[in-house]
């Protein structure tokens, strides 16, 4: 081959390494003129080996198969934030269920969720600084969900916690969360926040239920809202009314 053809490829391919692709493109014609150039100036007496060709070829495929994946996880997060702030938008105005074991007064609806049956329970409700001002003894010991309605509590922020022990003595694990109106939502963070009745702002990822399909329950007479109130005995007598203590005069 005359030599003047083999200096103008060289020249040809080593000019084009630095020009950049276009579009999906990026970076494949720079990578095969650069390896281009380095074949056609190799040492004849050592040229390159059939593994170090295809080991090259296969790195650039993996950095093109990483581009591409990187551009599909940033479609994937625009759809998901997309599908988190409809899901948020779909909360306005229900009942929900979150993962949450803080409270507000004077009222809310808390649940405990026992991990297996108990002998003993008990609920108690704390300030902010960790006193005990309500406690509730001989609460429903089976395993499963359990809804409590704590009421005549001051105004601000309170926590609960469930104690709840089996026959042996041994510790019942219980799962807490709190009972909130959907008002409004905010979509200022990467995950949207609801707005509930009670004053507070949550994250949406807390919610684990929703309750309701938005109308609050209708009100009822005094002596309907007591029996609700009750749980129900059994003829045998086996069942107790909860023990509330209060502590502090709250």
């Amino acid at each position: 081959m005359d030599s003047k053809v083999v200096d103008l490829q060289n020249s040809t391919a080593y000019s084009n390494v630095g020009k950049p692709g276009s579009g999906a493109n990026l970076g494949k014609t720079e990578f095969l003129n650069l390896l281009m150039a380095q074949m056609s100036n190799q040492d004849p007496m050592n040229p390159m080996d059939n593994e170090g060709f295809i080991q090259q070829l296969t790195q650039f495929a993996n950095l093109e198969q990483l581009k591409n994946v990187s551009g599909q996880f940033d479609d994937l997060l625009r759809i998901t934030s997309a599908s988190n702030s409809a899901n948020a938008v779909s909360l306005l105005g229900k009942e929900v269920r979150l993962n949450i074991n803080q409270l507000k007064g004077p009222e809310a609806k808390v649940y405990y969720d026992l991990s297996e049956n108990a002998k003993d329970v008990v609920l108690e409700v704390r300030d902010l600084k960790g006193k005990i001002i309500k406690s509730f003894s001989g609460m429903e010991a089976g395993k499963g969900l359990h809804q409590v309605e704590i009421k005549d509590l001051k105004e601000g922020e309170f926590t609960f916690n469930v104690v709840a022990k089996d026959a042996a003595g041994k510790e019942v694990s219980a799962s807490l969360s709190v009972l909130e109106y959907v008002d409004g939502v905010n979509f200022s963070q990467a995950i949207p926040t609801i707005l509930t009745s009670s004053g507070r702002e949550i994250s949406a990822g807390e919610v684990i239920e929703i309750r309701s399909s938005g109308v609050k329950s209708p009100s009822v007479s005094s002596q309907e809202q007591v029996n609700a109130d009750l749980p129900d005995v059994v003829e045998s007598g086996g069942d107790q009314l909860p023990d509330v203590e209060e502590q502090g005069g709250v």
